[in-house]
């Protein structure tokens, strides 16, 4: 009388097999959605930047009353060293300061944070320019005519 069903081995050898795609999707899988959250981090820098100089054309300086914008200037919500979370809800991926502000300038930092980890700070100034420290959270960059998102 022949056993119906699946053999140990069989079994062994799918198990196996689902391993092996395992270990080659989720670290895939995983690069791709940090690339996602560092370009959604890259949006809400853009808007920022945009209630900056939204800012500035109502105070015509980002030093009003000689006290340099801050995120609840704005409108965002920030802790007491003046450090905010995005994205808004959920779990932080960045950690965002506005610095270096004089009347005409600023820089945005954005740090990375729980698991954005690994991937790098990016930054965006008043004039426009960018920059990323990919695989290095460390560092933080300070963009030049030369540095990009890329």
């Amino acid at each position: 009388m022949k056993s119906k069903g699946f053999t140990f081995i069989e079994m062994i050898i799918v198990v196996a097999i689902v391993a092996i795609l395992a270990a080659i999707a989720i670290p895939s899988y995983q690069q791709h959605v940090r690339k996602t959250k560092r370009v959604e981090m890259q949006s809400e820098l853009l808007e920022i930047a945009s209630k900056l100089q939204q800012f500035k054309a109502v105070h015509h300086t980002f030093t009003p009353n000689g006290t340099a914008i801050t995120f609840s200037d704005l409108g965002y919500a920030a802790d007491y060293s003046g450090i905010a979370n995005f994205p808004k809800s959920g779990t932080a991926t960045y950690k965002v300061s506005i610095e270096n502000v004089t009347q005409n300038s600023w820089l945005l930092v954005a740090i990375t944070d729980n698991n954005q980890k690994g991937d790098g700070a990016l930054g965006l100034d008043s004039q426009g320019q960018k920059c990323w420290t990919p695989n290095n959270d460390l560092t933080r960059c300070i963009p030049d005519g030369t540095s990009n998102w890329d």
